[in-house]
């Protein structure tokens, strides 16, 4: 399962990715974001093109974030949920990702 968004470009460029690995048939239900591990959900945060100084960091079973599922049309292939999690920048800096919400069209 994967779920990506972007927006900006250049230094400026944000990307997000929620996804879950070698995880079971999602349901309409509360998933802990959390380390890149077979079986867990998890998201990446990046921001930068590439080059020094750009930032790519991810959940962690320390400080995990939240999925939830609120929407499954399984007719007409349709998600819908709601995400926020916290991840730790290089400096330790929290990056606050809140708020965040998706209704996409979905292929199995």
């Amino acid at each position: 399962m994967g779920i990506s968004a972007s927006k900006g470009g250049g230094e400026e460029n944000e990307f997000i990715v929620l996804e879950g690995i070698d995880v079971d048939v999602i349901f309409e239900k509360y998933y802990q974001l959390k380390s890149e591990l077979n079986g867990n959900y998890s998201a990446i945060y990046n921001k930068g093109d590439g080059s020094i100084g750009t930032i790519t960091v991810a959940t962690s079973d320390e400080l995990p974030g939240t999925l939830t599922i609120t929407h499954i049309d399984e007719i007409n292939g349709i998600i819908s949920g709601t995400f926020e999690f916290t991840v730790l920048d290089d400096d330790n800096n929290e990056i606050k990702i809140t708020n965040g919400r998706f209704d996409l069209k979905y292929t199995n």
